[in-house]
């Protein structure tokens, strides 16, 4: 009797180690996904709010919860979500990178509805980036998809006449107008899509406007339009309407009819998106002569104010993103940890058998990140301390890479290899030098060029050592550059120096550079020669193999600028780029 006692308890105790081991296993999948399926759902909250700081971080959270749970539908949901946050903000390439992905796992599951869905989110994109070419393919794209699906009318419209409108934009007014009649004769679209229906009569009589007709009909259909959009509280619908009234007035020169609609588009703008208002900012500027200054005015400060809240964006995301892998790899190594130590206790557990009791350890913490970003910055000085800050860590970063290539140098006594370092370090002086000034700078935004030119000098010149070699810097010391052409503007400046001390001059042979820049017009011209021996005869430049003049080559064109190179009585470089 006692010995059945005794393989019971064991039985009893063999039972329940095994559901405990399963109940720990199921609790802990369950406990996950409910971690990631909350992330998600503030992310969408604060997208809602229009908080896209927040919205992007607990949807980078999520997607690397569902990414472990290998949830394939819900990794593509959040990337699609992301894509629409960063397209919010104006950050294309990142949104247009989430999408694509997006559109992969979606092609994978065979959900067509949703390949449809980023198609048409793709042209979105690509037409917010005036590529019209590959915005018409992407929705022609949506449109072959929908044609196989039901109840997707709404999107099929939205595509049309999303067309209609790129059309618009290139000028192509018989076309746009074929694609909103195209739209307009789906069946009760007036009582199934309102504001759909509002938006297609406006935009159909605005193209005509713009054509040239000026007839009282199409006034009408814009006041049609109006009508329906106030009846449905369509706000931003409403702003664009006033704003094509108050247009068609101004071309039929009765500014006095116009004036209201201006002024009530600017009103109803206030409550809208930023682009609304800008755009209704610009309508009261041509309309009210009176205020055409006071709205200018505001509408430069509020761009202004967009561009550094966009900028801010992207330096918040990319630091997500970084802690974010930082993250993941961290788990990854805690998820190996744990995996080992589950076998030793599993082999512990076999040789121990119907002695071991189940143990019930189940402690999980979620780590809740209390990274609340402040939503609108809008005191400059702040901003300032930020970009200060970036241009700081970013100078201090070059300069551990150029110690790093000095410590090389040192190491090798081939005076062609160092030589080819030297080049490289002067490089990143001439980038490094950019940040070095944006830090100590009131203003973060421009570069005084001449202060920039004379320390890329300076450092080039000690390179070198040649005494027999002066440079004659003429540029103005009041002219400023944005830190966008300062960039390639001082590497050219490096490149053109480095060539000249290398190769125009014999060792005791006396020699000038001159560096020059002219603001012409709406131009720069960009001016680097030397009198030393020049370029050979009959050489010609597309076929010249020469990685310095095909590194300036290739900055000209980040310039936008023309380049042009004379060989002739020493070397002369001329770059005429747009302000």
């Amino acid at each position: 009797m006692a010995l059945k006692q005794i393989l019971l308890f064991f039985l009893i105790c063999s039972i329940q180690f095994v559901f405990c081991q399963n109940t720990k296993k199921e609790d802990s999948l369950i406990y996950k996904k409910s971690t990631a399926k909350l992330l998600f759902k503030k992310s969408i909250e604060y997208y809602k709010s229009n908080q896209y700081d927040s919205a992007f971080f607990y949807a980078t959270k999520a997607k690397t919860h569902y990414v472990l749970l290998q949830d394939t539908i819900n990794i593509a949901k959040t990337l699609i979500n992301l894509a629409l946050i960063q397209q919010k903000e104006k950050n294309f390439v990142e949104s247009e990178l989430n999408a694509i992905k997006s559109l992969h796992y979606f092609k994978l599951l065979n959900r067509v509805q949703n390949v449809a869905t980023i198609y048409h989110q793709l042209g979105v994109l690509s037409k917010m980036q005036h590529q019209y070419n590959d915005a018409i393919k992407y929705y022609q794209k949506s449109l072959e998809i929908q044609k196989t699906l039901k109840n997707k009318q709404h999107l099929e419209i939205a595509s049309l006449n999303n067309i209609g409108i790129i059309y618009k934009s290139m000028g192509n007014y018989a076309n746009a107008i074929t694609y909103f009649n195209k739209a307009l004769q789906y069946d009760s679209i007036a009582e199934k899509h309102p504001k759909k229906h509002a938006r297609l009569i406006d935009n159909k009589a605005y193209v005509y406007i713009l054509s040239g007709k000026t007839n009282t009909a199409l006034l009408e259909d814009l006041l049609q339009s109006l009508s329906i959009r106030k009846k449905i509280n369509d706000v931003s619908g409403m702003v664009v309407c006033n704003i094509h009234i108050a247009n068609y007035y101004k071309k039929t020169e009765q500014l006095n009819s116009a004036l209201p609609y201006a002024s009530e588009a600017v009103k109803l703008a206030r409550t809208t998106n930023n682009d609304d208002f800008l755009e209704a900012l610009l309508c009261a500027a041509a309309v009210d002569t009176a205020n055409s200054a006071k709205y200018f005015k505001k509408y430069i400060q509020l761009n202004d104010s967009l561009l550094l809240k966009e900028r801010s964006f992207r330096n918040k995301t990319a630091r997500i993103k970084y802690e974010t892998k930082e993250k993941e790899k961290e788990n990854l190594q805690l998820k190996a940890a744990n995996a080992e130590q589950e076998l030793q206790l599993e082999k512990e557990n076999k040789r121990k058998q119907y002695f071991a009791f189940a143990l019930l350890t189940s402690l999980f913490t979620l780590g809740v990140f209390g990274f609340y970003y402040r939503r609108n910055k809008k005191q400059k000085a702040v901003i300032e301390n930020l970009q200060k800050d970036l241009h700081h860590r970013v100078k201090n970063n070059l300069a551990i890479i150029d110690s790093l290539v000095e410590d090389i140098k040192d190491e090798f006594n081939d005076k062609d290899f160092t030589s080819k370092l030297t080049d490289l370090q002067n490089r990143i002086d001439s980038i490094n030098e950019v940040h070095s000034q944006l830090y100590l700078n009131t203003d973060i935004t421009n570069l005084k060029l001449k202060k920039y030119v004379e320390k890329l000098t300076k450092n080039v010149q000690q390179s070198f050592a040649k005494e027999n070699v002066s440079i004659n810097n003429t540029i103005d010391d009041s002219l400023t550059l944005t830190v966008a052409q300062s960039f390639p503007v001082g590497l050219i400046t490096n490149e053109f120096l480095t060539n000249s001390f290398k190769y125009a001059f014999a060792d005791e042979e006396k020699g000038i550079i001159n560096i020059d820049i002219q603001e012409k017009s709406q131009n720069y011209i960009f001016s680097l020669s030397d009198n030393g021996k020049g370029l050979p005869k009959n050489f010609y430049i597309s076929k010249l193999d020469s990685f310095g003049i095909d590194v300036m080559k290739l900055l000209s064109k980040q310039l936008n600028g023309t380049f042009s190179l004379d060989g002739k009585n020493g070397v002369h470089l001329t770059i005429k780029f747009p302000k």
